[in-house]
């Protein structure tokens, strides 16, 4: 279903992943505002229009407070989307959740447009308890700094470069290292 204003009961669910074009900001607001009980939060979303989902990210900033688990892939964008301030806010969002274990976050549907860029990245050092990170590389960021951005006891590592990139990442981590890099 669409995620629109008309959003399934969310204030016992402890799981939701939702894969679904978004029309209204107002239904993130709402998910983020009733799920206090949710410690896994993965949304895949497409924009039907441009829709600025940023405010209700910031708003709501210190929302699920048991969320241990957190993806968010913008997977398609209107071409001309101006929410330049979705990913920052989406980092304020993590920021606010130090016990986050896992988190993912991927752009593959409106690069730049959307604020995916290396200030995303951040947030990492900050989060004492994640083992599990999945995120696109910021064109922006040097995939050596990449490498030293993630915290050193991340165990599973799922990293995504842009095209073009050259093999300095795997000159920071090998199998020695924190985490083994397969060549």
């Amino acid at each position: 279903f669409p995620l629109d204003n008309r959003l399934p009961p969310v204030s016992n669910l402890t799981s939701l992943t939702i894969d679904t074009p978004i029309s209204s900001a107002e239904s993130i607001s709402a998910l983020l505002a009733d799920g206090r009980h949710l410690e896994t939060l993965r949304l895949t979303c497409s924009l039907v229009r441009d829709v600025p989902l940023s405010p209700a990210f910031r708003a709501h900033a210190d929302a699920l407070p048991t969320l241990r688990d957190f993806a968010f892939h913008l997977a398609a964008a209107p071409r001309r989307s101006c929410d330049a301030d979705l990913f920052p806010a989406l980092t304020a969002f993590v920021r606010a959740h130090p016990a986050l274990r896992s988190l993912r976050l991927a752009d593959t549907g409106a690069g730049a447009g959307a604020g995916y860029d290396a200030v995303v990245w951040s947030v990492l050092p900050t989060l004492s308890a994640l083992e599990s990170l999945a995120a696109d590389v910021p064109r922006d960021l040097p995939p050596a700094l990449a490498g030293w951005l993630v915290p050193r006891h991340v165990t599973a590592l799922h990293l995504r470069f842009p095209p073009g990139v050259d093999e300095t990442f795997l000159q920071v981590c090998n199998p020695t290292d924190r985490f083994p890099c397969v060549g």
